[in-house]
């Protein structure tokens, strides 16, 4: 029997929970993967940043403090619904910023990988 949210490794057929690893790129910023920790199985998920990942927790903080109001108060405070929005425009913003850095990294990689 597997625990619940194990899925099975697409190379060697294990069942685990696939834990979101990050790791630094050369580029400066950090790329998002899974691993099997029976064979050598990874999958890259994404870019992100130091800062994206603290936005991401922050996120995170602001929908469970939502939740709590909307419990006990039937619905949720203005002040949390606009640290909300601007956590939002915040990540839409980096994540723009990287998004360019990244194709500019690419850009120059695969120009001088032709050359």
């Amino acid at each position: 029997m597997t625990e619940p949210g194990a899925e099975e490794c697409p190379l060697c057929g294990s069942f685990q929970r696939f834990a979101r690893n990050l790791r630094e790129h050369e580029g400066g910023w950090l790329v998002g993967y899974i691993s099997c920790t029976v064979c050598p199985y990874s999958q890259e998920l994404g870019t992100t940043t130091r800062e994206l990942e603290r936005l991401r927790r922050r996120m995170a903080d602001l929908r469970a403090r939502e939740q709590r109001e909307i419990e006990r108060y039937g619905g949720y405070s203005r002040s949390t619904a606009d640290a909300m929005q601007r956590v939002r425009q915040r990540q839409q913003e980096l994540r723009a910023a990287l998004n360019a850095k990244v194709r500019a990294h690419e850009r120059d990689n695969s120009s001088t990988a032709d050359a």
